[in-house]
């Protein structure tokens, strides 16, 4: 925690913000690194299962530690990185589970739009710096 509390100041960007936008990378690449090779090497069943194992993890057990061993202190400030934050995640998630209902699948133009949401975030932060 040392570290990213350094790093968020040294930015001045609060450390929430800075773990908002460094944990999805650091949990979720090597795992699609992992698929790329395995995809190359034609066994894409392990690299279905590799990425689909990793986001369910990663939705579940890290987010029941943090639920569970983290205070929960609101202060009621209004911190608008965080609603932001909140705002975005919502949206995607809305956006891409009424694409999901409507045409019964996924998309590669509604996968990239979900990088688009993830990718606004991080130049909405970047512009607050």
């Amino acid at each position: 925690m040392l570290g990213v509390d350094t790093i968020a100041s040294t930015f001045h960007v609060p450390p929430l913000v800075l773990a908002l936008l460094l944990a999805p990378l650091a949990t979720e690449l090597p795992e699609k690194f992992n698929s790329v090779i395995w995809v190359r090497r034609k066994k894409d069943t392990l690299a279905l299962g590799n990425i689909t194992g990793a986001l369910v993890f990663q939705s579940s057990f890290p987010v029941t530690i943090g639920l569970l061993l983290t205070p929960w202190h609101f202060s009621g400030s209004g911190n608008v990185d965080e609603l932001v934050a909140a705002v975005v995640a919502l949206v995607a998630g809305s956006v891409l589970w009424i694409s999901v209902k409507i045409r019964g699948s996924l998309s590669a133009p509604m996968l990239l739009l979900q990088g688009a949401f993830y990718a606004g975030y991080v130049v909405f932060v970047l512009a607050r710096i």
